[in-house]
């Protein structure tokens, strides 16, 4: 019996997504060979917060302009401070003690927390889509 694969680009995104980032990269790098407009929008689907997590300084520090303090202290929250310190260090000293407090401060549930992360990927999607990153 044949399979019927139904809307196949959905499948290879949830399965992309679950793949560490080094993979998935390598992965993307063949598709653009072949497809460069599919392997951007594959890309932009499936940055996950653990992308924004490995990004270098110099990524961060394009990427940090487009995120509201708020998003991204909630973001941070539960979080290891070692990831925190990061961040923070990529941040003028004014908004990096800004997003600090709200940090410590905010009673947000988890799925806030949640959400946040899901806005700061989304985030990080769009610029790789406008090929800011």
């Amino acid at each position: 019996m044949e399979d019927i694969i139904i809307n196949g680009r959905a499948q290879v995104i949830e399965l992309l997504k679950l793949l560490p980032d080094e993979n998935k990269l390598k992965i993307l790098t063949i598709v653009k060979q072949k497809n460069p407009k599919l392997a951007k929008e594959l890309l932009m689907y499936t940055v996950t917060f653990d992308t924004f997590m490995g990004l270098n300084d110099s990524s961060l520090e394009i990427v940090l302009p487009y995120i509201s303090n708020k998003i991204l202290a909630l973001s941070l929250k539960s979080i290891k401070n070692d990831f925190q310190r990061k961040i923070l260090k990529c941040l003028t000293r004014t908004r990096a003690l800004e997003v600090f407090t709200t940090i410590k401060n905010d009673t947000s549930t988890f799925q806030d927390t949640l959400k946040a992360r899901e806005k700061v990927a989304q985030i990080l999607g769009s610029l790789y889509q406008s090929e800011l990153l």
